[in-house]
């Protein structure tokens, strides 16, 4: 029987996560194939590190994910076992998860004799890597999991809240949507690193100045191998994107990108038009796009919603134009 962690439930709830239901079993147990009804398969590392890179995952982008990097005939093959497979993983302890009501949908109801629009929000299973999970990678000696073991703890522990959930599922739509046009114009990307491998810790210019760091919500490799550096900004406060805009431009500026990167990188602010957020105040794309210009920031652009959902792929530079945005990051300069 799954345990589920009971927490107060209000606008910014701490989510309920059912964690491992088979605590007597251990990493090594389900690695030597000891477990009653469980053998390791190949999916299921390729599974527990996908979940690990990204922190939290849904079976939909797990499924659009396959597609994008072992073809749609792989995707297909894969179907509803996909979803089985991650509820398997979910038996034996490898993943936790939880039920999050994310992804917005507009619905229509009557209203006596008129029709008034109103927002649902569809809900999906959640996977997060449990601690069985990493001990299970590095047994495996999964690269990854094996570098990141000594500060990584899981993120269904502790308090895991529902608006931080929401966005970086919103991220990960963000990120494969991006990928997926890519694809669709025959040049896709090498690359989609995580926010933990996006973090860049910048040493000072001189002694004793504080250190730079740079974290934003992943990286994306173009073919190029240029990187666009994507920010999520769900909440829409201004002052919270004001810091973000000045902490990447000083980076920029500096030339700190080199020590990682070859080509500049293009900064990618996606903005969604949601409003389920904490404190959302003069958060309009609008008012967003008018504060990078403000600041005097470079190579920065900002998609809404209808870029990646709908498929427009335009978006604003920093003089506040509009600019088609993949000859945009495709350019040479």
């Amino acid at each position: 029987m799954a345990v589920m962690t009971r927490r107060p439930v209000g606008r910014s709830a701490i989510v309920l996560w059912e964690r491992d239901p088979m605590p007597g079993v251990t990493a090594l147990d389900l690695l030597d194939g000891r477990v009653p009804g469980y053998q390791p398969q190949d999916d299921d590392f390729d599974l527990a590190e996908l979940v690990l890179r990204y922190n939290y995952f849904t079976a939909a982008q797990a499924e659009a994910f396959w597609e994008l990097h072992q073809g749609a005939s792989a995707s297909a093959r894969l179907g509803r076992r996909l979803n089985e497979r991650l509820l398997a993983l979910h038996h034996v302890g490898l993943l936790d998860r939880a039920w999050v009501r994310y992804r917005p949908k507009a619905a229509m109801t009557q209203m006596g004799n008129k029709a008034k629009s109103r927002q649902d929000f569809v809900g999906e299973w959640v996977y997060a890597l449990s601690l069985k999970g990493m001990e299970f990678l590095c047994l495996a000696d999964s690269e990854w999991a094996v570098q990141w073991r000594a500060d990584w703890t899981p993120k269904s522990h502790g308090h895991s809240r529902k608006l931080s959930i929401e966005h970086e599922l919103g991220r990960n739509d963000v990120a494969l949507a991006l990928m997926a046009a890519a694809a669709a114009r025959g040049r896709p990307c090498q690359e989609w690193q995580g926010p933990r491998e996006a973090y860049h810790r910048v040493a000072p210019p001189t002694p004793g100045a504080p250190w730079q760091h740079v974290e934003p919500d992943g990286v994306i490799l173009l073919d190029t191998g240029r990187p666009l550096l994507l920010e999520y900004e769900r909440s829409g406060r201004a002052d919270k994107f004001l810091r973000k805009v000045r902490a990447m431009r000083m980076y920029l500026a500096s030339g700190a990108w080199r020590e990682r990167y070859v080509l500049s990188p293009w900064v990618v602010y996606a903005i969604p038009t949601v409003t389920r957020t904490e404190r959302r105040y003069a958060g309009s794309f609008g008012v967003l796009a008018a504060q990078t210009r403000s600041t005097g920031a470079a190579r920065y652009l900002l998609l809404d919603e209808v870029a990646w959902e709908g498929g427009a792929w335009e978006a604003v530079d920093a003089d506040g134009q509009y600019v088609p945005f993949w000859d945009t990051v495709w350019k040479t300069s």
